[in-house]
């Protein structure tokens, strides 16, 4: 955004055309508005990997502290079945997951698509932007809840192992944003890639692996697992 002349010709071309695919910007576009737009095109990916990466971390820090609380000791004892604590797990994980990424892209893409329809170049937001925000960032967010949320229970052990510098950042975590991270690339890589066919296909992903964790994993959970 400070420093737009830092961008090579590679990147200046690179911007234009996803201006053009996502933004639906097809005049030229000034040096001074190439971060803005940088920043216009990627809020989504951003708010996918933040809110990936929170659901991620909730999970995990969820399922440990409970755990050595002895919560899941006298959840247990009490005519609760493993199902009702998963699912309690997942909703509250993607309730924290959701508002993240709903103020990631109310502060990030307001500001940005503020400056750019004040400058003239867009007038609303085309169809690929909205099938990003509404389609493709809640179902990625939805998926990387549901990995996490089974690589937890199966192996809790993923989320002890460090992976880098970043605060909570461990094997779990890189894991559950992988789906994330992935559509970020192939989006960038082939920008005529339809958001809408990649979200189904990660919806299908996420709906497969959803009956699995409230099908099958209840019956492979040990209750030494869930006991300090």
């Amino acid at each position: 955004l400070v420093y737009p002349e830092l961008y090579t010709p590679m990147t200046r071309y690179a911007l234009s055309e996803l201006a053009k695919r996502i933004l639906g910007i097809d005049q030229e576009i000034t040096n001074e508005a190439l971060g803005v737009i940088a920043a216009s095109i990627y809020t989504p990916f951003l708010a996918a990997l933040v809110s990936s990466f929170v659901s991620s971390s909730t999970i995990s820090y969820l399922f440990l502290s409970d755990k050595n609380q002895g919560v899941f000791e006298v959840l247990l004892s009490a005519p609760i079945s493993k199902r009702s604590i998963i699912i309690a797990l997942l909703i509250y994980t993607l309730l924290t997951a959701f508002l993240t990424q709903i103020i990631v892209m109310i502060v990030a893409s307001g500001v940005s698509f503020g400056i750019l329809i004040f400058s003239g170049y867009i007038i609303n937001l085309g169809s690929y932007y909205v099938e990003l925000i509404f389609l493709l960032v809640p179902s990625l967010t939805f998926l990387a809840a549901l990995l996490s949320l089974a690589l937890t229970i199966t192996i809790p052990s993923l989320g002890e192992i460090k992976m880098g510098f970043a605060p909570g950042q461990s094997l779990l975590t890189i894991l559950s944003i992988s789906p994330a991270l992935i559509s970020f690339i192939i989006l960038n890589v082939i920008p005529t890639t339809d958001p809408i066919s990649l979200s189904v296909d990660t919806l299908i992903v996420s709906l497969i692996l959803m009956i699995i964790v409230l099908l099958m994993l209840p019956q492979l959970i040990k209750d030494e697992r869930l006991i300090k």
